[in-house]
């Protein structure tokens, strides 16, 4: 199945349904996972909190499965997910306001060693750990070649966060989020 479009949502308005079914005051998911009515996101005082309606396929947050009709607070960064038995997701990163990074990683001045590549991810194993659960094990690397450094992610190939169709070249003092962090590329050459 083909990855669906990365959107944002401006909430200003509570309670609003996330489900398939596209009607007032429900944001629409086009994924065979999603309910019609699946998850509910309501504000309690200062906070907000999700709560799965009784779907099939559940909800998790951070990883963890909500029990159904009962509120669980978001923090930002919380990362939602609606999948199937067979694993195919919806993920959906909450963020809470005009929240800093946590964190900054300056790409360009990635010590790369003999292989001439530094990863990326939640992995200890990586040259750049990013603990977040919005960030995969392995997420991105970045590349030094006789042109240039690539900055490559697992899901296909960015420069800047917008997909090229192929490998292009990082540009000076470019910045792309990733979770809460926030990658900034300066050259060392």
């Amino acid at each position: 199945m083909a990855g669906l479009p990365c959107r944002i949502e401006a909430l200003t308005i509570f309670p609003v349904i996330l489900g398939s079914n596209p009607t007032p005051g429900v944001i629409a998911i086009q994924h065979h996972a999603v309910a019609a009515r699946h998850a509910r996101l309501e504000q309690q005082g200062a906070e907000i909190a999700i709560v799965d309606l009784g779907s099939v396929n559940g909800t998790t947050v951070n990883g963890r499965p909500l029990k159904l009709n009962t509120a669980h607070s978001l923090t930002d960064g919380a990362v939602i997910r609606i999948a199937d038995a067979q694993g195919n997701s919806v993920g959906i990163q909450f963020r809470s306001g005009a929240s800093a990074p946590v964190a900054s990683v300056q790409l360009g001045k990635l010590q790369l060693d003999a292989r001439g590549v530094a990863t990326l991810g939640r992995d200890p194993g990586n040259d750049v750990k990013l603990d977040h659960p919005s960030v995969s094990r392995f997420h991105a690397e970045v590349r030094r070649t006789p042109k240039g450094d690539i900055l490559t992610v697992t899901t296909g190939v960015y420069v800047i966060w917008r997909p090229c169709a192929r490998p292009a070249l990082t540009e000076e003092r470019r910045c792309a989020p990733l979770g809460p962090f926030k990658l900034t590329y300066v050259s060392i050459r």
